[in-house]
C-alpha cells in the first residue's frame, strides 16, 4: 500500500521518527561538542580527554564497516531502533563513566552509533516518499 505524501506527513509514526532523530541527535552532538571540559571537571587531562574524543573516530571507521552488513540482515525499523537505543546509551555513559579504559570503549561505541544514526537517516531517507507510510509501518 502506497500513502500520500500529505498522510505520511501527518502521521503519528513519521512525527514520532522526526522527534526522536532530532533529540536524539541534538543529545548526541552536545555531548561529543562538550566532552574534554566535561572529561575536565572530572579530573582527566586535556591531552587524556582529546584522545578519548578522538577515538570516537575509530569507532565512525569501525561502524561504516559494521554498518553495511547489519543493513542487509536486519528491517529499517529493527536497524533504526538498535542505532537510537545505542546512541542513547553511549550518550549517558560519556557522562557517569570515569574509568579511563571504559571510556575510550564507550568512545568507539558512541562513534559507531554516530555513524549508524546516519546511515539510518540516509536510509530512510533513500526510501521513495510516497512509500515512506509502508516503510515506517513495517
Amino acid at each position: 500500500m502506497v500513502h500520500a505524501p500529505r498522510r505520511v506527513l501527518r502521521s503519528r509514526a513519521f512525527t514520532t521518527l522526526v522527534v526522536s532523530f532530532g533529540l536524539t541527535s541534538l543529545t548526541s552532538y552536545v555531548v561529543v561538542v562538550n566532552l574534554v571540559p566535561l572529561l575536565g571537571e572530572r579530573g582527566i587531562g586535556p591531552g587524556t580527554a582529546a584522545m578519548v574524543l578522538g577515538v570516537g573516530g575509530v569507532g565512525q571507521v569501525l561502524g561504516r564497516l559494521v554498518y553495511a552488513p547489519l543493513a542487509r540482515r536486519l528491517g529499517v525499523r529493527v536497524r533504526t531502533l538498535l542505532v537510537l537505543g545505542t546512541v542513547a546509551v553511549t550518550t549517558g555513559l560519556l557522562g557517569v563513566v570515569t574509568w579511563l579504559p571504559a571510556l575510550v570503549a564507550v568512545a568507539v561505541l558512541a562513534g559507531m552509533a554516530a555513524v549508524g544514526l546516519a546511515a539510518a537517516a540516509l536510509s530512510l531517507g533513500s526510501v521513495p516518499p510516497l512509500q515512506l507510510g509502508r516503510t515506517l509501518d513495517r
